[in-house]
Parts: C-alpha cells; sequence; structure tokens
C-alpha cells in the first residue's frame, strides 16, 4: 500500500505541477530583502514526521507523503532554495 500511496502521489504532482510554471506554493515576504518559499516537499516532510511521532501507521497516507516528498526534490531543480533575496 505504500508503494501504491508514493506512485499515486508522485503520478498526480507530475500531472498537475510543472516545473516553471505559475504556482501556489506559499511564499511568505520575511522582511524587504528577501522571500521564505514553502515548497510541497516541505508540507509533505512535515506531515510524514507528525505521522511517525503520532504512531500513526496508514500505509497509503505515509506513500502519499513520500510521493510528495519526492517529487519536489527530483522534479525541480530548486528544491533545496527556501530563502531568496
Amino acid at each position: 500500500m505504500i508503494l501504491f500511496g508514493i506512485l499515486l502521489s508522485y503520478c498526480l504532482y507530475k500531472s498537475i505541477c510543472r516545473y516553471g510554471t505559475n504556482n501556489s506554493c506559499p511564499k511568505f515576504n520575511i522582511n524587504k530583502f528577501g522571500k521564505l518559499h514553502i515548497h510541497h516537499w516541505i508540507i509533505h516532510l512535515i506531515i510524514l514526521l507528525l505521522l511517525i511521532k503520532n504512531n500513526i501507521n496508514n500505509e497509503l497516507l505515509i506513500g502519499l507523503n513520500i510521493g510528495g516528498i519526492l517529487h519536489g526534490i527530483l522534479e525541480y531543480n530548486d528544491w533545496y532554495i527556501i530563502y531568496k533575496n
């Protein structure tokens, strides 16, 4: 079930999110010099850590979040940039 969740999430993101197109990931102005960008893989990582911390062993939820993390890291060249000037 985990593998199914990974594949489902990855394929959904692949069909919906395109690198270089306008996306709706939240960007927050921290100050007048830069922006904090919350990538979807960070959101999935936080959710996955909360599932593990709270001992929630739903294999589909775990797989969906792993798929979101993998998509965000493998498909975007700037996946590691969180703060921009």
